[in-house]
């Protein structure tokens, strides 16, 4: 993963929630290795997997705790879950988890890394899985948290 400053979104109603997704790991689950996108930095790895699939955008996207909650592993978060695998269908996608700075005690939210939606897609399944935020990007930049 390539380094880089880390950066807090900007988001005016709320400082604390801001730095929260900033301090979130979002971690890619695939068949050799992890990868761990950071909001404000690049990552070598999601560009090499982008190069490889031919896609040049890509989001993180969960339906888990919809405005924020911190639900955990119950049956609606599970059900959400499969809706969005149902909502992406038409893409490439990876599992994932959205892992909360350690000493948070907010639970992993199972998610997925979509590769080849655009931003403008993303933050429209945001809304509709009730998310208050999506984290995007372009293969060659450093991600970044879209409010919804």
């Amino acid at each position: 993963m390539a380094g880089g400053r880390e950066r807090a979104p900007a988001h005016p109603a709320d400082p604390a929630l801001a730095a929260a997704f900033a301090a979130t790991t979002y971690r890619v689950s695939l068949a050799a290795r992890e990868i761990d996108i950071r909001i404000g930095r690049r990552n070598a790895a999601l560009d090499f997997l982008l190069e490889e699939t031919a896609a040049t955008t890509w989001a993180f996207l969960t339906g888990w705790n919809p405005q924020g909650g911190v639900d955990g592993r119950t049956p609606e978060n599970l059900a959400r879950g499969e809706e969005l695998r149902r909502a992406c269908a038409g893409f490439r996608c990876h599992e994932g988890a959205g892992l909360a700075e350690e000493g948070s005690d907010h639970p992993a939210e199972q998610s997925l890394l979509v590769l080849g939606i655009g931003r403008s897609e993303a933050v429209e399944v945001g809304r509709r899985f009730g998310q208050l935020a999506v984290v995007v990007g372009t293969r060659g930049v450093a991600a970044e948290l879209v409010w919804c």
